[in-house]
Parts: C-alpha cells; sequence; structure tokens
C-alpha cells in the first residue's frame, strides 16, 4: 500500500523579511491535524483562533472550529476535523488560505507544489520541513502592520520605544534566524503523538454500550460535566446565574409586566456597583430561604467590577478583557453563551461586570455594547496587553486589587 504526500509551499502574507516554509505532509492528514503542524512549523503558540478559507468558483469554503458568530454574517464554517487536505487541495497547483489570530490577522498563502507517492506510513509520520526562511513574528505584537513597527524599534538604538520594545520581546530577536533542525525535531515529536493517539483509537472499545456506560460512570461519580471553550462549565454557570439574579431582583423588585428584564438587571447591578451596602440587607432577607446564595456567589459580589472594559478578543481558552487604560488585563469566561456571542464581535468596548468566581473571572453576561475599535486603536491595545504580561498584570483566576483613586 501506498500513501501519497502532499508538498506544501507556506507563505505568511505581508511582512518583510519573508516569512516562509516548505513542507511535506501526508495527504490524508486531518485540517485539525494540519493546523497543529502549520502551528508547529511556523513556531506559533496556538494561543487564538484559526481559520482554513478556499475559494472554490465563486463559493468560499471556510474550515475550522464552527462558531455560531460567522453564521450571523453567512460564514458558515465546517467541521475541521472531518476533512482532510487532499480534500482541501487534492492536485498541484492547489492552494489556500491559512488564518491564525483574527485579532492580529496573520494570513498564511498555502500553496500545493506537488503530490508524491511514499512507501505506506502511519498517521503522523512522513511530516518534514524541508526548508525554512525568517523567523515567526512573536505573538499578539499587532499583525503585520504591528510587527513591522516593532522591527523598526528594536533595529534602531535611537528610537524612543528601542527599550521597551527589547524589553517586550523578552530577548534577542531576528527576524532573519530560523533553526530547522529544530522545527524538525519539534514535528517529530508532534508525528509521534499522532501515531500514538491514532493506536489509542484503534484499541479503544467503540460499541455504543461501552459508551453509555462511560457516561453513566461519571455521572454516578458526580464529575462535573466538560466546559465549551471559552465559557464556564455548566453547572457551576447555572449555579451562579441563580442565585446572581435572585440577589439583583431583591435589590430592584421585579420588572414591571412591559420592562425589558434584561435591562432591569442591568440597572440593578450597577445600583449595586454604586451602593455596595445593599448587598448585606440583601443577604439578610434571603437567609434562610430557599434563595440563600451560595458562599462562592457571595464571595463573588464582594469585589465586582461593572464598568466600561476594552474586549479585546478571544484566545482558544479565554475572552480578553483590557481595563480602559490598559493598566491590568483579564482572561475572562461566559456564562451559558459566549461572550462574542452576546456582543456580537470582539474588538468592542463593552459595559458589563467581571467577578471572581471560584478561581476563574467571569462575565456576568449583562452587557452593553460601544464603540468598535479601529485598527489603529485595536494594535495600541494589543501592545499594552503584551506590556501588561510582561509586567504580571494579566490574570485568569483572579481580579487584580483596586487602586487607589478606583
Amino acid at each position: 500500500m501506498h500513501t501519497a504526500l502532499h508538498r506544501l509551499s507556506i507563505t505568511l502574507d505581508d511582512v518583510s523579511p519573508a516569512v516562509h516554509r516548505d513542507l511535506v505532509v501526508p495527504s490524508n492528514l486531518r485540517l485539525d491535524q494540519l493546523h497543529q503542524v502549520l502551528q508547529t512549523v511556523m513556531g506559533w503558540d496556538d494561543s487564538h483562533l484559526h481559520m482554513f478559507i478556499v475559494e472554490s468558483g465563486q463559493d468560499v469554503l471556510r474550515y475550522g472550529a464552527p462558531d455560531p458568530d460567522f453564521e450571523d454574517f453567512g460564514m458558515p464554517v465546517k467541521a475541521e476535523n472531518r476533512y482532510t487536505l487532499e480534500q482541501l487541495a487534492p492536485a498541484a497547483g492547489s492552494g489556500f488560505d491559512y488564518w491564525y489570530d483574527f485579532g492580529d490577522d496573520w494570513h498564511h498563502s498555502i500553496e500545493v507544489t506537488a503530490v508524491m507517492d511514499a512507501a505506506s506510513l502511519e498517521a503522523g509520520e512522513g511530516i518534514h520541513c524541508i526548508a525554512a526562511q525568517g523567523a515567526c513574528p512573536p505573538e499578539d505584537c499587532g499583525g503585520p502592520p504591528g510587527y513591522t513597527h516593532l522591527l523598526e524599534c528594536l533595529r534602531d538604538p535611537a528610537h524612543p520605544e528601542h527599550r521597551d520594545a527589547k524589553r517586550w520581546v523578552g530577548g534577542p530577536f531576528d527576524p532573519d534566524v530560523v533553526d530547522l533542525d529544530q522545527i524538525n525535531r519539534n514535528l517529530a515529536a508532534l508525528a509521534a503523538a499522532f501515531t500514538a493517539a491514532r493506536k489509542a483509537h484503534a484499541n479503544r472499545p467503540a460499541t455504543r454500550r461501552s459508551r453509555t456506560a462511560q457516561v453513566t460512570a461519571r455521572r454516578s461519580t458526580g464529575r462535573a460535566t466538560a466546559a465549551p471553550a471559552l465559557m464556564l462549565e455548566p453547572l457551576l454557570a447555572s449555579e451562579f446565574i441563580t442565585y446572581y439574579r435572585g440577589i439583583l431582583l431583591d435589590i430592584a423588585g421585579p420588572p414591571g409586566k412591559r420592562q425589558n428584564v434584561i435591562e432591569h438587571l442591568i440597572h440593578a447591578r450597577n445600583l449595586l456597583a454604586r451602593e455596595p451596602e445593599r448587598l448585606a440587607a440583601t443577604l439578610e432577607r434571603l437567609r434562610g430561604t430557599d434563595e440563600n446564595p451560595h458562599e462562592d456567589v457571595v464571595n463573588a459580589l464582594q469585589d465586582f467590577r461593572a464598568q466600561r472594559w476594552i474586549y479585546l478578543r478571544d484566545t482558544r481558552s479565554h475572552s480578553i478583557f483590557l481595563e480602559p487604560d490598559g493598566s491590568a488585563a483579564y482572561g475572562v469566561l461566559g456564562l451559558t453563551q459566549r461572550i462574542r456571542e452576546i456582543s456580537q464581535g470582539s474588538g468592542v468596548v463593552v459595559t458589563a461586570a467581571l467577578l471572581n468566581f471560584r478561581g476563574c473571572i467571569i462575565c456576568d453576561g449583562l452587557i452593553a455594547t460601544g464603540a468598535t475599535l479601529g485598527p489603529g486603536i485595536r494594535r495600541d491595545y494589543t501592545a499594552q496587553l503584551a506590556q501588561a504580561r510582561a509586567d504580571g498584570r494579566y490574570s485568569t483566576t483572579a481580579l487584580f486589587p483596586r487602586t487607589q483613586g478606583d
């Protein structure tokens, strides 16, 4: 049996010096695996969302993790784990775009330069980088324009931002230097992981009965269900919403028959933020009733922040919020909806409450969306996010103490 190999030419768009990779992979590689290979061969950290884009006549096909936000704009996304590279680009001369980080907008032009026969290969084997040119840009540097500016700062010791740029990069950075041997060592480790996963899957019992038994066992042990990406675990989210809503309704009273419930809850939340002493009276009234809130919810309300935030973007695990002055940044989880579904996209100013809840930072979901960030402002906040991380002012577990004057 012979397995085909695809030889791919990968070019990172709109950057100078050029960043290019010449890569060989199995033709039957799934797209979710190809994503991991591209992250490895380029040098990215896989900390942002991604998508494969193929133009087919007048149609544009997108593959990735299906996202309701794109469906709302007529941009349905096919599940990448159901398609292979040879289905996406079957022959030499075919190509596609690999889009990484929807905020920085790194676009990779990928062309199939050859389709070759090879000896029988196990899944993941045969992955090899033939040639590499140019270092991968640092994550979160602001996309191609931000990368250009960063290089200008690094190259000129007299540049007013030279010192800050060196500190932000974290050490020497040469855009022309790339370690091909290290790339291939990393690819070999990834290929081994693919092979191990394939063998484990082949040896796993796959009967309906065994899967049902596993689910029953998990339920019987009380193990929490897995949290969807960018969201709190469902049972915890339900617990929080129940008690949080009860507290807010006690503070403001029930809404009128024609009153918008969400607006009423936002009013109650803002009232509590202005007059935190109301919480003690509410807790006293609820104590001993069925609505007596759980201690974790009470603790979360001791220092919650209802204010304007910069909702910059999503990573694979969190939504990124910044203080408007850029002094601190947070990785935030949604409750029953991803935050971008409520705010209708990222890169916007929002009014919402963030709270410390069970070792996470959560958004209360009562979001009012304001202005959309322009490209320049978005780049500025991306730089402030990087600075906050460098200064230890980025957290996914707890809000930083309020500074004097807050």
